[in-house]
C-alpha cells in the first residue's frame, strides 16, 4: 500500500523561467478559479476573433461549446451538487476520467461552492483508486461513463462507503451504477430549477490560502505525496502563460 507525505508546495524544486515583462500585470487575490476565467475580464485575455468562438470542442461529435454555455452549465452543475448532494465549502471531490467537455464544468462547478477537487489517473486499479478516496477524504466523485472505468469507481467508492448515487458520469448512463445521475443531467437540472446554491466568495487576500487542488505526485517506489494548489495558484500559471502572448 502507498502512503501519502504531504508535501507543501514550497518544497517542490522547478526550474525559473525569466520573461522579458517589464510589469507583470496585477494578480487579484479573492477570486476562484471559475470567476476569474469566467465573471472577470482580465487585462491579459486574449480577445476571442469573433462572437461565439468556442472554447471546447468534442472530438468525437464536433459539438462546440464557448463561454456562455459552458458558465451557464457550471451555474446549473453547482446548483445541482448543492441541492441533491449538500456539496457544501470544503467538500472533496474526486475526478476519475479520462479528457471530456465536462471536465473542466465539473472543476468549476465545485469551486463555485468552495469544494476541492482531485484528479486520480484514469488507469488506476480499484486498490489504488479506493487509497486515493480515503487519502483525500473524497465524498463524491466524477467519473467517465466507460464499462472499465464504472466498474473501477463502483469497487472503490464500495469499498470506502461512498453512496453510488454520490457517483457522478459523464457521458451517458451506465447500467453499472443505475443509481448515477449525469453531469449533463444535472446541469440541465440546475438550470431549471430555483437557485439554492451559495457561491463562495473570497475575502481580500484568501486566494493564497482557499485550497483548489489536491494533486499527487510519485515520489519513489512506494510512496506518494498529495500536493495542496491553491485557488491563486492554478490560475496565475494563465496569467504567466498571456503575458507571453
Amino acid at each position: 500500500m502507498l502512503t501519502v507525505a504531504h508535501l507543501p508546495p514550497s518544497q517542490l524544486t522547478m526550474s525559473e523561467i525569466y520573461a522579458p515583462v517589464q510589469d507583470f500585470p496585477r494578480i487579484p487575490d479573492n477570486l476562484t478559479i471559475p470567476q476569474f476565467l469566467l465573471d472577470v475580464n482580465h487585462p491579459t485575455r486574449p480577445q476571442p476573433p469573433s462572437v461565439g468562438t468556442p472554447w471546447l470542442i468534442d472530438d468525437t461529435s464536433g459539438r462546440t461549446f464557448g463561454k456562455e454555455e459552458l458558465r451557464a452549465r457550471t451555474h446549473g452543475l453547482a446548483n445541482s451538487l448543492w441541492t441533491k448532494y449538500n456539496i457544501r465549502d470544503g467538500d472533496v471531490g474526486l475526478i476519475f476520467s479520462r479528457n471530456h467537455c465536462d471536465y473542466p464544468v465539473a472543476i468549476w462547478a465545485v469551486h463555485r461552492i468552495g469544494g476541492v477537487i482531485s484528479g486520480a489517473n484514469p488507469d488506476f486499479t480499484v486498490d489504488e483508486l479506493a487509497y486515493q478516496l480515503e487519502a483525500t477524504k473524497a465524498t463524491f466523485m466524477f467519473v467517465y461513463s466507460d464499462a472499465q472505468a464504472v466498474g473501477t469507481a463502483v469497487a472503490a467508492a464500495r469499498r470506502v462507503n461512498i453512496p453510488l448515487r454520490r457517483v457522478v458520469l459523464f457521458g451517458t448512463a451506465s447500467e453499472l451504477s443505475p443509481k448515477s445521475a449525469t453531469v449533463d443531467e444535472l446541469a440541465r437540472q440546475g438550470l431549471l430549477s430555483r437557485e439554492t446554491f451559495l457561491e463562495r466568495r473570497l475575502a481580500p487576500g484568501e486566494g493564497k490560502t482557499k485550497l483548489a487542488f489536491l494533486s499527487f505526485i510519485v515520489l519513489g517506489m512506494d510512496k506518494v505525496s498529495a500536493v495542496s494548489l491553491l485557488q491563486k495558484t492554478a490560475w496565475i500559471h494563465v496569467l504567466s502563460y498571456c503575458s507571453w502572448l
